[in-house]
């Protein structure tokens, strides 16, 4: 108790600032701002309505939920939606330590994984923007599952059994992240709930794996059957929303080239969290020099934490969490224009801890051992508790400088932008004229990032950043008729009503049925 409120102290000193951010352009405006069912808060017909369609290529009935119960609470300040995140993201810290406590980890183990889901700086887009309430809410429903199968598994009783199950529909109603809930419940059948027999060798484990595992997936069946269902729902809202769209171009090879080079990205961002974006333009074509060693490092890996699976079977336990929790999310099914998000690491990075952490533990006890049995000075032990601590504490402390200097960036629309094209465009250095001539090779995929910060300069009222910045979005994206329109929007307050004219006609030539811009040209020639 005494360590979760330290913990709940460190987070909040890392996150306070938040409170006095902005809602973002991107998908905050859509989601509450502008959104007819959210912004006019709790009531029965939204309620309704969220359960029964689709909206913005999601069905998510709870998440809706929890945005409608913050604007009847708060209104369109974005105060209180920043502290509402900021909340579940301090329980779902309070139960990554409940859950790892009930595993029967020790408590430093479990106090180092709690602070390093606490304060890692890749957490921190899931906290900052308030369009990802439904990570922190299918997170908080994940966790409660695990804990209720936890205490199914040792008490017997069925009730709990049931409980997971309603956790786990409830997570999925917030977002699809639950899918993998049943393959990590086995994961944690086999270490530590010790429900799978060790075999004397990998060899004779994997070729008894499958008898051994049918009663265990035999009780998981409804778990089962919602994950299909699930995935039933999201493809087919995605694909109405022509979500699915930004990958149809994309060769299989492509996309799995992409989801090696994620795993890659990942697993360097967890140790070494830097460039850290709110948008990774996805590549097209990812080089082979990019993918393979990823690929390598992730066979190899996987290799090693069955090889070594009796010895070390919470490496096994937490690689395959990492890796499996992953494979939604990594693009080989291609959802939007990312190569890969942050907030996509939340619940997977509790597997990779789970992996590290007590690795670490164990290689420094022995360490600390052969050191005492070589150096005896008077007595004096090193003790391996302490020295795991304070290594464990010095990670943590560089996690949470990067974390508190990453919190600022997600300011205001401007800011979190910038902080992307920083991070993802070798050519934003480079401020001149020519980025705005197309002499610079800019990237497709980085359409979105020039987007919304040209949007975002915009509604600061700074229409000459905003002109230059959707210059080049135009640029990128001649195909996108929300460029062409905002474009012109920003021509229309610069007085230059004949290119606005050309601009609005440019949305229109992409999207003949954009209501906005034929609306803003009959104004132009009313004038």
């Amino acid at each position: 108790m005494l360590f979760g409120i330290a913990l709940t102290f460190v987070v909040s000193l890392l996150y306070y600032r938040v409170l006095g951010f902005d809602f973002l352009n991107y998908d905050d405006v859509p989601y509450i701002v502008i959104n007819p069912f959210v912004n006019t808060g709790l009531t029965r017909d939204n309620l309704i309505y969220a359960f029964s369609h689709f909206h913005l290529g999601n069905w998510y009935p709870i998440t809706w939920f929890s945005h409608m119960l913050d604007v009847t609470l708060f209104g369109l300040n974005p105060t209180g939606h920043h502290l509402t995140n900021l909340l579940l993201h301090i329980v779902n810290v309070w139960l990554i330590l409940f859950f790892f406590r009930i595993l029967g980890f020790k408590f430093h183990l479990c106090a180092i994984m709690a602070t390093l889901f606490a304060v890692h700086p890749m957490h921190v887009e899931s906290v900052a923007w308030i369009a990802e309430r439904k990570n922190l809410l299918s997170t908080t429903f994940i966790l409660l599952a695990l804990i209720s199968y936890t205490r199914y598994t040792q008490t017997g009783k069925t009730s709990k059994m049931i409980w997971t199950a309603l956790m786990m529909a409830l997570g999925l109603m917030t977002k699809p992240m639950p899918v993998t809930l049943p393959f990590v419940l086995l994961l944690l059948d086999y270490y530590p709930l010790n429900r799978i027999p060790k075999q004397a060798s990998p060899r004779e484990f994997l070729l008894q794996l499958p008898r051994q595992l049918w009663p265990l997936v035999r009780e998981k069946l409804p778990l089962f059957a919602l994950t299909l269902a699930m995935i039933f729902i999201a493809l087919t809202s995605q694909q109405q929303a022509n979500a699915m769209d930004a990958g149809g171009h994309l060769a299989l090879v492509e996309k799995f080239g992409n989801a090696f080079a994620g795993y890659g990205q990942y697993l360097l961002k967890a140790f070494l969290p830097i460039d850290l974006a709110i948008h990774y333009p996805h590549p097209g074509h990812t080089p082979l020099l990019k993918w393979l060693p990823s690929l390598v490092l992730l066979l190899t890996l996987s290799s090693l934490a069955l090889r070594y699976y009796r010895t070390h079977p919470y490496v096994l336990l937490g690689w395959f969490w990492f890796a499996g929790t992953l494979v939604p999310v990594v693009g080989i099914v291609q959802i939007g224009s990312q190569a890969m998000g942050d907030r996509f690491a939340y619940v997977p990075y509790i597997g990779l801890f789970l992996a590290v952490v007590p690795l670490v533990d164990s290689w420094l006890f022995n360490l600390v051992e052969r050191l005492n049995r070589r150096f005896k000075i008077n007595g004096l032990k090193i003790n391996a508790t302490m020295t795991t601590m304070t290594l464990a504490s010095l990670f943590a402390i560089a996690l949470s400088v990067a974390s508190y200097t990453n919190v600022a960036h997600w300011k205001s629309s401007v800011t979190v932008f910038q902080q992307a094209l920083k991070a993802t465009d070798p050519n934003y250095a480079i401020f001149s004229d020519k980025r705005y001539t197309g002499e610079l090779n800019i990237q497709p995929g980085l359409w979105t990032s020039y987007y919304c910060l040209g949007k975002g300069f915009a509604e600061q009222g700074n229409y000459l950043e905003a002109i230059a910045h959707l210059d080049v979005a135009v640029q990128l994206g001649p195909h996108m008729p929300n460029s062409h329109y905002d474009r012109g929007l920003v021509l229309m307050k610069l007085n230059a009503n004949t290119e606005a004219t050309k601009a609005f006609r440019a949305a229109l030539k992409a999207d003949p049925s954009f209501s906005a811009a034929h609306s803003a040209l009959n104004q132009l020639n009313s004038n």
